[in-house]
Formats: structure tokens, C-alpha cells, sequence
């Protein structure tokens, strides 16, 4: 791929790119836009194509503006000897632009000074930047906040009315590499947005902190709990159950996939069970029930199959005629 306006190109290729598509014998035009930090593309078109034996893999421009292109001939990949290198360039008396340098000064955009904002601490900005829907914004907000000089803004923001803002102090929090994080993750384990809670978790699991383990449970004991959040959950709970946490962080095993992670005896069931968690929490455990434990738990399951066609009854007679059609 190239930046079209390093070669001599019609005015209308300023904001193009040109890309190799070696498989399909062309090479393709993208125009491209700003984007929230980065670039997307608005259309795609044909620049060159050619037979079945072509196939364009490198490509750059001199800095005359010509674009040269090496092309490997054939479908084979062993060297063969039989490639070849094209120059592409415009006519003489074609309208063209000025080729420019690999170090000529880059175009601005409204991105850039929205970086420069939030680089430069712009308390204003900085929030706007974590409530972006664009990641490379959130990302240098996020960074920003993580330095030592900004923990009382971090701690601020916390607290903040959106979900957003909160998730990206967690993130920064984290980044921060706090030596004693455990109190934050209990305080954002009980957030009452569900993204925060996963990220919360997913913290959690990774801090190998088997004193979050009876903490775990309050990221799932509130409402909009979905598959992911649920799965985040008993990833947590594996990484502090056990010895496992212990044996990474004293290194025990010479090689990290021998170290084996496993559940709690039981836990899934005991959820499915309790009915002190939310009835999609339940519906969620019952789903991952197994034939054994649906056997051994008739007595507590049978009952919920009378509660009508709430979501529990459901789930509950999908897994017996799940476990019966297996048999």
C-alpha cells in the first residue's frame, strides 16, 4: 500500500491510497477520510488491472512522482525467476500534482487537535475523549489519565454519571499499575453498568488477587447480565480459584499452558440454584448445566418447569429435553 499523493497523480488522488491485491490481479484505489483518530475508506475503484499473470505485491514511488510496482508473475511461490518490475507514470501533458516527500508535513485534521487537546490535559476535552465512540480517542484519554499527576481527576471521574467516563477511569485505573488495586475493583464490581462490571472482572481475573474471589459474585448478582458478562464472571473465577493464581505468580510450572484452571465443584449449579441472583443469571447457569448435574438437581429443576413460561421453566425444560435427546 502507498499514499497516493507521493506519486504525480490528477488532483482528485490527494486523498487515495493505493493497494496491491495480488490474489485478484489489480491494484485498487481507496479514497480514505478522517475518522475518529484513524481513517476509513469511502469507495473503492479499479487503477490498474491485468491478466492472470499478474500479480502485484510491492509497491512505492521516486521522488519524481513515478510509481514502480513488483509483480510476481506467477500463481507459485517458490522463486521462479520470472518476476518482473512496472513502472507506472503519468503522460506528459497530463494535469498532475507534486509528488511529496516520506517526511512532508502530514495534513492536518480536526482529529489531530482533538489529540492535542487531550494530550495537553484539557479537563473538558479529556472527558469528551473517554465518551468518544472512537477508540483511538478513548485511548489517548485513557493514557493521559493513567499518570501519577492526574490520580485526583481519575478518582473524580469514578463517580461520573456516564458509563463511559467510568469505564475509561477503570481502564486508566488499571494502567496505573496501582500497587494495592484491590478496593477499585470491588468498587467497580458493583458499578451499575454491565460493561464496567466486565472490565471489572476481567481486572479481577488478571490481578490474581484470590481475595476478590467472594467479590466475584456481586459482578452478577444485579440486572442486564448477558452471556459475555456471565462467561467474563467464571473466567475470573477460575483464575482465583485454587492454586492456580499462587502457582503463576511463584512460576511453578516450566510451561504456562501446563498450569490447569478449573471451576469450583459445583458453582454452576449452586447458581443455577440460588435463587437470591437474578432469574437471567439463573437461566444462563442452567444452560451450562451438565447432563450429570441435571440428573442430580431434578429435585430443585423439576419444581421451576410449574412456574409457567417464565424464562426459568423455559430454559429448565430445554436442558431435560436437551439431556433426554442426547440419550
Amino acid at each position: 500500500m502507498t499514499d497516493a499523493r507521493r506519486a504525480s497523480l490528477p488532483v482528485d488522488y490527494n486523498h487515495s491510497v493505493l493497494v496491491t491485491v495480488w490474489n485478484e490481479n489489480s491494484i485498487e484505489r481507496f479514497d480514505v477520510e478522517p475518522k475518529g483518530g484513524s481513517i476509513t475508506s469511502s469507495g473503492r475503484k479499479l487503477f490498474l488491472t491485468g491478466g492472470k499473470d499478474f500479480r502485484p505485491v510491492a509497491i512505492d514511488c521516486d521522488s519524481r512522482g513515478n510509481i514502480f510496482v513488483t509483480d510476481w508473475m506467477l500463481v507459485d511461490y517458490p522463486n521462479h525467476g520470472r518476476g518482473r518490475i512496472w513502472r507506472i507514470s503519468t503522460k506528459p501533458d497530463a494535469a498532475s500534482t507534486d509528488p511529496q516527500s516520506y517526511f512532508s508535513e502530514p495534513i492536518a485534521s480536526e482529529d489531530v487537535t482533538e489529540f492535542q487537546l487531550v494530550e495537553n490535559g484539557d479537563s473538558a476535552k479529556l472527558t469528551e475523549a473517554l465518551e468518544s465512540d472512537f477508540p483511538f480517542l478513548q485511548h489517548a484519554a485513557q493514557m493521559l489519565l493513567a499518570k501519577d499527576d492526574l490520580r485526583s481527576e481519575r478518582d473524580s471521574l469514578m463517580r461520573h454519571k456516564s458509563a463511559k467516563v467510568r469505564l475509561g477511569a477503570l481502564l486508566a485505573s488499571k494502567r496505573s499499575d496501582l500497587q494495592s488495586p484491590d478496593s477499585l475493583i470491588r468498587r467497580f464490581l458493583a458499578d451499575k453498568d454491565s460493561e464496567v462490571r466486565r472490565a471489572a472482572l476481567m481486572w479481577a481475573g488478571e490481578s490474581m488477587l484470590t481475595e476478590l474471589r467472594d467479590d466475584l459474585d456481586g459482578a452478577i448478582n444485579q440486572g442486564d447480565v448477558d452471556a459475555t458478562l456471565f462467561e467474563t464472571y467464571l473466567a475470573a473465577v477460575e483464575n482465583l480459584n485454587g492454586d492456580f493464581s499462587e502457582n503463576v505468580r511463584l512460576q511453578t510450572a516450566r510451561r504456562a499452558n501446563t498450569l490447569r484452571r478449573q471451576l469450583p465443584a459445583g458453582l454452576i449449579a449452586s447458581v443455577a440454584e440460588d435463587s437470591a441472583f437474578p432469574n437471567e443469571v439463573r437461566v444462563l447457569a442452567i444452560d451450562r448445566l451438565t447432563d450429570a448435574e441435571v440428573a442430580g438437581g431434578s429435585d430443585w429443576l423439576s419444581p421451576l418447569l410449574s412456574e409457567g413460561a417464565d424464562a426459568l421453566s423455559i430454559a429448565v425444560a430445554r436442558r431435560f429435553a436437551s439431556m433426554n435427546a442426547d440419550r
